[in-house]
C-alpha cells in the first residue's frame, strides 16, 4: 500500500469516528426543544433577557447541526435535514416577533420532537435484544 492509499485510508477513518452518533442529534435536539420550553416560560415571567438568550440556544443548536451535515454521505438526506433545520430556525427567530404564540411554539416543538423521536429510534437499532 502505497503512501497516499494510506493517507485517504487514514483519514476516512478519522472522519467516520467523528461523525456524530444518533444519540447525540438526539440529544442535542432534546436540548433545543427544553430551550424553547424555558423561553416560553421565561417570556410569559416577562424575563425577557433570559428569553432571548433561551431563544438563540435554541437556534444555535439547530445551526450547528444543519453547519455539520455530510452531503458526501446523502445528498439527498442533507438536503432534505438542510430545509427541515432552516425552517425551523426562521420559526424560532419569528417567534419573538409574534409575541411568543404559544401555538406556533408548540408547533415547533412537536416539529424538533418527531425528528428527535427519529434519531433517537436510530439510534438505539441493534442495541435491543430479540
Amino acid at each position: 500500500m502505497n503512501a497516499a492509499v494510506r493517507r485517504m485510508a487514514s483519514a476516512y477513518e478519522k472522519a467516520r469516528a467523528c461523525a456524530p452518533q444518533p444519540w447525540m442529534v438526539a440529544t442535542l435536539l432534546a436540548g433545543a426543544i427544553r430551550h424553547l420550553e424555558d423561553a416560553e416560560k421565561n417570556f410569559f415571567d416577562n424575563h425577557r433577557a433570559d428569553c432571548i438568550n433561551r431563544v438563540s440556544k435554541a437556534m444555535a443548536i439547530l445551526q450547528g447541526l444543519r453547519d455539520n451535515l455530510q452531503p458526501e454521505v446523502s445528498v439527498q438526506l442533507c438536503e432534505r435535514l438542510d430545509l427541515f433545520y432552516r425552517i425551523n430556525i426562521f420559526r424560532i427567530s419569528a417567534l419573538m416577533r409574534s409575541g411568543f404564540n404559544a401555538k406556533d411554539c408548540e408547533r415547533i416543538k412537536a416539529d424538533i420532537r418527531k425528528m428527535y423521536d427519529a434519531w433517537a429510534s436510530v439510534g438505539t437499532e441493534g442495541t435491543e435484544k430479540a
